[in-house]
């Protein structure tokens, strides 16, 4: 299926294959089914996954073309491929050739199984905690791409636009409101708006304004303002209520 889950077993050991896929067989998480792709080597695995970014987690054994095989294929996806997203659960049949805690100290991997630990319902945990660390994870990075998309849109404008919170103070800014007032990023957030503004235009129109606007408001009409780098301006004014993700205003 198109929306199935993709997961890459690596194992030179063609029995561990076929064990796991009995296993999962018909194994679904959030109503999306498993997709098994299977590896007999490092060197298969880093084929498979420089063509797919998309795989969930990965089943990968320690000893196979050598007794670091699989830890060389950990530092393959991480550092050569930088793929942080994928989910990483080492098996190994030779625990004293790669102790637990010092494999987990020095690699970015999520679980450390001996192969004899995954019976039936461990191997389902351990596919369902990693599925779902995935899906954790692509979820903040939409949200973070998101965020970025907006936050360009908000930059790109040139409309000069500023977000007050309920104590008059400037919580964000785009650049071409800040081009106008000669003022840096830094130097008005978190400051008040009368800083920005003289404080007969604050007292008189502004501070009212951003009250009303607070209260529910929509608020437009036309003003006459002193910018620092254009002089002044007729500028049509308008204030709304924002709410962010929260329901803050």
């Amino acid at each position: 299926e198109d929306n199935a889950w993709e997961i890459l077993v690596v194992d030179d050991d063609k029995s561990v294959h076929s064990v796991t896929e009995l296993v999962l067989d018909g194994y679904r998480y959030k109503e999306r089914p498993l997709k098994i792709l299977n590896a007999y080597s490092a060197a298969e695995a880093e084929e498979i996954l420089q063509k797919n970014q998309n795989i969930a987690m990965t089943f990968l054994d320690v000893v196979m073309e050598s007794d670091t095989a699989g830890l060389d294929l950990v530092h393959f996806i991480r550092n050569k491929l930088g793929n942080h997203n994928i989910r990483i659960v080492l098996r190994t049949g030779q625990p004293g050739v790669a102790p637990e805690n010092e494999i987990i100290t020095a690699y970015d991997i999520d679980d450390y199984k001996d192969k004899t630990e995954l019976t039936n319902t461990k191997l389902k945990t351990t596919v369902h905690n990693a599925i779902k660390s995935y899906e954790n994870i692509i979820t903040l990075e939409d949200n973070a791409n998101t965020l970025q998309k907006y936050k360009n849109m908000f930059n790109s404008a040139t409309d000069f636009i500023f977000i007050v919170d309920k104590e008059h103070k400037i919580v964000e800014a785009n650049n071409a409101f800040l081009e106008a007032i000669g003022k840096e990023h830094d130097q008005i957030i978190n400051q008040p708006v009368f800083d920005v503004f003289y404080d007969a235009l604050y007292h008189k129109e502004i501070a009212k304004n951003i009250n009303r606007s607070i209260a529910g408001e929509n608020i437009n009409y036309e003003s006459e303002m002193n910018f620092e780098n254009l002089g002044r301006r007729f500028v049509d004014v308008e204030f709304f209520p924002y709410q962010d993700d929260g329901k803050s205003l």
